[in-house]
């Protein structure tokens, strides 16, 4: 039983992207410090979450075993035909400029390995994370559901958590640990994907629950998240590192919540459909924004701009490029089935 989508779960998707690119932009363009990325991607991996409770919860009479498989099949064709692409532009690069190509350094990127020996993937840290780590939760999800959620979830992102908190260098996702086995990425995977699997959950029981609570209450408490989103996103906004951005575990938790259970109202004015249109184009944007940044970084076009003036112009452009990128995967996709595929 398919839900009718959410388009203000596509803005905040939009929301992060267009912070992850201003983040990205400052460093690679400008050398400075507008740093919510981290702040960004740890949403990213909590609405993955959300939603990977979500999709698993809707399917729960079908088997386990063939439930977790073809999951895990469904991940793998949603998060692999554009890497692998842009790989392929990747290899090609090398091999016209350097006239060879080592592969014993990609295999790290599936292994979560220190992904910082591979060229041209600055941020596919994140499809490695997700990938394995959703890979742990949607087991948990399938086979020990009730016990996940009350036991196992909070128990996983108290360790995570406590241990991001202790070295705070993680939130450097690429950082190697265990001998370069693992990045940091992949605890933070973890910890996101547990925090919006239970989100989920938590709303399944205060969907039972709300009615008994006057609708003048529940907007007020509605409005109190939504005030709380908007003041912790804010203030992470412009620092690299500080106590505030594990807020980020508070605050964005609380406004999935407030969408779950149909109860904004500041956040009423951004629900427009354009936003589920461009909802579909983040995960490209985010593979892809990267490398129009090294490309204008090289040719230092932007110097001579104002620092305004080129994040404002940014944003249409890198969902221009995610949006021609999906366009190439949809060609890409088309041309295997033709390949591969009878009729």
């Amino acid at each position: 039983m398919a839900e009718k989508r959410n388009s203000l779960f596509d803005f905040l998707r939009v929301l992060f992207s267009i912070s992850v690119v201003i983040s990205h932009a400052s460093g690679i363009i400008y050398h400075t410090e507008i740093v919510s990325a981290n702040v960004a991607v740890d949403g990213f991996f909590m609405l993955a979450g959300l939603f990977m409770a979500r999709h698993l919860y809707l399917r729960k009479s079908e088997s386990p075993d063939r439930l977790f498989l073809y999951y895990q099949i469904e991940r793998i064709k949603r998060l692999f035909p554009l890497c692998f692409i842009l790989g392929s532009f990747v290899v090609l690069k090398e091999l016209v400029r350097a006239h060879k190509f080592d592969i014993l350094r990609w295999p790290s990127l599936y292994f979560m390995g220190n992904i910082n020996d591979i060229p041209g993937f600055p941020v596919m840290w994140y499809v490695s994370a997700l990938l394995w780590g959703g890979f742990l939760v949607s087991a948990f999800l399938i086979w020990r559901r009730k016990i996940s959620i009350l036991v196992f979830f909070p128990l996983i992102f108290f360790i995570t958590f406590s241990f991001m908190y202790k070295y705070h260098n993680l939130w450097l996702y690429s950082a190697p640990l265990i001998k370069g086995v693992f990045s940091a990425g992949l605890v933070k995977s973890v910890c996101g994907l547990c925090v919006g699997a239970e989100v989920f959950y938590i709303s399944q029981f205060l969907k039972n629950q709300k009615e008994k609570m006057r609708i003048t209450a529940r907007k007020i408490l509605a409005i109190l998240c939504e005030l709380i989103f908007l003041y912790g996103f804010a203030s992470s906004f412009w620092v690299w590192f500080s106590p505030k951005n594990f807020f980020v575990y508070l605050y964005v938790p609380l406004i999935m919540l407030v969408f779950l259970l149909d109860e904004q109202v500041i956040f009423k004015i951004f629900d427009f459909k354009i936003f589920s249109s461009l909802g579909k184009l983040t995960y490209a944007v985010y593979l892809t924004h990267i490398y129009l940044l090294n490309f204008l970084a090289k040719t230092k076009v932007c110097l001579e701009i104002p620092e305004v003036i080129t994040y404002i112009a940014l944003i249409p452009m890198t969902f221009f490029i995610g949006w021609i990128s999906c366009k190439i995967e949809k060609l890409f996709l088309c041309l295997v089935r033709f390949l591969f595929y009878k009729k």
